[in-house]
Order: structure tokens, then sequence, then C-alpha cells
């Protein structure tokens, strides 16, 4: 189904549905990033910035609903199909606005929340013309993904993922936020001890 073809369905689906099949296809997921975000927050004494960062944790990636043969297939998938998953930013900001959504996020942080540091992501921001917000989120997303079970691969070990994250800052991640995430990364949370990622 090509993107235009998805953008037509739109009306057919509620953001229930969306949700719930994010919930079920990534277990776990949003509450770990939810978890580091806390962890963060509470290092910038913000409340009011924390609450603004569940919200937009919660919705950015909903379009991910629509290209669900994409995000479950186990087996690594080729470049358009990547190209194609590429494209959920736009998905989730469609159909946001599509349901009239009043999140009190602005669309482009749910546009441009897979921006990369250096300008080489899909919209070609670059540096501080990323939106704070999604410069935030961007590493503890990956690092969630990177030690989560994926139909195409096993979790990454937490040393591990940390160090691919960190070999990143000043590319696709802000490099000088990245202390501050990884401090939060470290921090106590609900499910460290399960993952026991803790030091």
């Amino acid at each position: 189904m090509s993107i235009g073809q998805i953008l037509e369905n739109l009306k057919s689906f509620s953001v229930e549905e969306a949700l719930l099949w994010r919930a079920e296809a990534k277990p776990g997921q949003q509450k770990r990033v939810s978890d580091i975000v806390r962890s963060f927050c509470d290092n910038q004494e913000n409340i009011k910035f924390c609450s603004h960062l569940l919200v937009l944790n919660q919705y950015k990636d909903i379009g991910e609903f629509f290209l669900a043969n994409l995000i479950l297939k186990p087996s690594t998938l080729s470049w358009d199909e990547k190209e194609m998953v590429a494209r959920h930013p736009a998905l989730s900001s469609n159909f946001l606005r599509e349901k009239k959504m009043k999140l009190g996020v602005k669309e482009e942080e749910i546009l441009y929340h897979h921006e990369r540091w250096d300008g080489q992501g899909h919209f070609g921001l670059k540096g501080e013309d990323i939106p704070f917000t999604c410069r935030v989120l961007a590493p503890i997303d990956v690092y969630v993904a990177l030690t989560s079970d994926r139909p195409y691969r096993r979790a990454y070990p937490y040393d591990q993922a940390l160090k691919e994250i960190r070999g990143q800052a000043g590319k696709a991640f802000d490099l000088h936020l990245m202390e501050e995430v990884i401090k939060a990364i470290q921090s106590p949370a609900p499910y460290c001890e399960k993952l026991a990622c803790q030091k």
C-alpha cells in the first residue's frame, strides 16, 4: 500500500485503535520511555516540560499503525521498506490532524521527532533547528528500542545499547544533551531491576 492510499484511509480508523495496536505490537515500550523521561525531568526539575514530553511520546509514533506489516516483519527491511517506515511521522501528523486531536504539542514535534543532529534525517533539519523535545526523546527512544526484542532480532544488552547511543552523539543525537540522557537512563526506574541495567 502506498502512502497516498494510506492517507485516503485515515478516516477508517480511530486513535484508540491505533494506540491499542502499538501497545500490543511493542509491549512496555512507551512505559519504559516514560520512565526515562521522568528521570530526565527530575534532573531538570520541570514538571510542565515532563508532561509535555510524556504526551508527545504517547502520540508521536501513532502512524506506525498504518505500517503494521512492515513494523512486525520478521526479517530485515529492504531499502524501500525502510523509506516507507521513515515516513511514519508524517502519517502520525496527518492522522492526528484528521482526528482534530488537541494534544498541546506542536505539529512540528510530531513531524520532526526522528530528525538527526547532523541534518541527515528525512526532513533535513539540523542541530538546534530540531525541536528541543525531539532532541531529548530521540536517544531515549532508540535506547529503549535497542533493548527491546523485535521480530527480526533479540534485544541488545544494556551496555551495548548505551555504547550505540553514545557513539551517535553529534551525529544522530544532540551532543550537548547526551550525558543528561545517559544519567536519566541510568537512574533507578521500575524496569531496571528486570533488565539488570543498574550498576
